[in-house]
């Protein structure tokens, strides 16, 4: 496991462990339930549209970790780069570039999973909100809103800490582009042969 995964995983541990209050669980309500308004009726769809969402942005962002391991197990199969007739070119110098890349890379991805997830919890939650909020607003059930709210407040904060951390690593995976383009135009200024690398080029 990355260390990013075992920052976020701690970070939203300790984060759930001192939330300290139990969720109460809340009943769906129907979006033909002639006791709602219309305007009601448009929040829940919201609500629920939201989860629907957050559900796609995760398995978008698992089929992109997926695509990148992929990318590393070829890579790995593969003579990317080949030293050239003159035997003058760093083969090893650019692979490591390269590989430092894809790393990186599948770094910043499986952290964007981590937070994908974290902001289905988060869409999640505020369905849980919304239906609370509106049963008792036309009568249909009461329930306890403070932990309901006091929840969606964490996992807020949690989403905002996971996109904090994304944005270090973007900063990451550039740095590392422009060392392989640094390493890969001094490479071929060596005589190196990159052909290979072309077929695989692409994440």
């Amino acid at each position: 496991m990355k260390w990013i995964q075992v920052m976020l995983l701690a970070l939203f541990g300790l984060a759930a462990a001192c939330s300290g209050q139990q969720m109460p669980e809340v009943r769906q309500l129907s979006l033909r339930d002639p006791r709602l308004s219309l305007e009601a009726r448009r929040w829940l769809a919201d609500a629920e549209d939201e989860v629907v969402i957050a559900r796609a942005g995760v398995e978008m962002a698992a089929s992109r970790v997926m695509r990148i391991e992929d990318y590393r197990d070829t890579l790995t199969k593969e003579e990317v780069f080949l030293s050239g007739p003159s035997k003058k070119a760093n083969v090893d110098k650019l692979e490591q570039s390269l590989y430092g890349f894809v790393d990186a890379q599948l770094t910043l991805e499986e952290a964007q999973l981590l937070a994908a997830q974290k902001a289905l919890e988060l869409a999640y939650a505020r369905l849980t909100q919304v239906r609370a909020e509106t049963a008792i607003r036309f009568d249909l059930a009461v329930y306890p809103m403070e932990p309901i709210v006091h929840h969606v407040e964490q996992l807020k904060s949690e989403v905002a800490s996971a996109n904090s951390v994304l944005e270090n690593l973007r900063v990451e995976v550039e740095n590392r582009a422009g060392q392989l383009w640094r390493d890969y135009a001094a490479f071929v200024q060596q005589g190196g042969v990159t052909r290979n690398f072309w077929k695989y080029r692409s994440l």
